[in-house]
């Protein structure tokens, strides 16, 4: 009898082990979790013009950047500089691949703002992200996160160190591929690449990519900021096009 009991409970795990074995394979199957071959990696570089700037960005700044993109990987860094102010972002997503259907995971991204002599500014943010891949024509994607937000003003810092703030994030983004030299974008947005305000400041954007040859490429953009769009009137704050030549890799 006892060894009735040990064998059938033996049996019982073994079964257990294999279900869980054939489930993992199974689910490993459906899920692509890093695409090893190169994909694409760029170095971009240009000017923004604005033609209706507010106090934080000048007529005309320059700015790079770098990407690094694998599907499931994405990593990037960038870089504005205006007259005694620069900006710094860096973001790094993971989004595994699902039944070559949608692409969902983690995101992490910081920016770092220096006005000389005047203001500093940290912001960290962590988001969820899902994108929809099937087509390769047409993507959408998403994103939703907590941003982490510290300020020093230089002429305050010996009554209060730090001012923090937390606030949320979204980001909706649809993109159109016309051919391999060729697409379009625009998103609605809760922050850009070099700003991130609190929730209730939205960023309406549009843009086109045109690769020349397989090394070099165009890229143009119009962002649009609403200041207090959400809590009163819509107020234009920024109107500015962006231009940049990218080198491929």
């Amino acid at each position: 009898m006892i060894q009735d009991v040990r064998f059938y409970s033996l049996k019982k795990k073994i079964t257990t082990i294999c279900l869980l074995f054939i489930s993992v394979s199974a689910f490993c199957n459906t899920v692509n979790f890093f695409t090893t071959e190169k994909q694409e990696m760029a170095l971009a570089a240009g000017f923004t013009a604005c033609f209706k700037n507010d106090l934080k960005v000048e007529p005309i700044f320059i700015n790079s950047s770098y990407y690094a993109d694998y599907n499931e990987l994405y990593m990037d860094c960038g870089v504005a500089i205006q007259n005694q102010k620069m900006d710094f972002t860096s973001n790094v997503f993971y989004m595994p691949t699902f039944f070559d259907l949608f692409r969902a995971g983690l995101g992490f991204g910081y920016h770092g703002y220096v006005y000389s002599g005047e203001f500093t500014e940290n912001d960290v943010l962590f988001s969820a992200r899902f994108k929809w891949c099937k087509s390769d024509f047409y993507n959408a994607s998403f994103a939703a996160g907590f941003l982490v937000k510290t300020s020093e003003i230089n002429a305050m810092s010996r009554y209060k160190k730090d001012l923090f703030e937390r606030s949320y994030f979204l980001e909706l983004m649809f993109k159109w591929t016309f051919s391999s030299k060729f697409n379009l974008y625009c998103s609605v947005s809760s922050i850009d690449y070099f700003d991130y305000p609190l929730l209730g400041t939205p960023f309406f954007k549009g843009g086109v990519n045109y690769k020349i040859n397989d090394n070099i490429g165009l890229e143009a953009a119009m962002t649009l900021k609403c200041v207090d769009m959400i809590t009163s009137a819509v107020y234009l704050s920024e109107c500015n096009l962006k231009t940049n030549v990218k080198v491929y890799f």
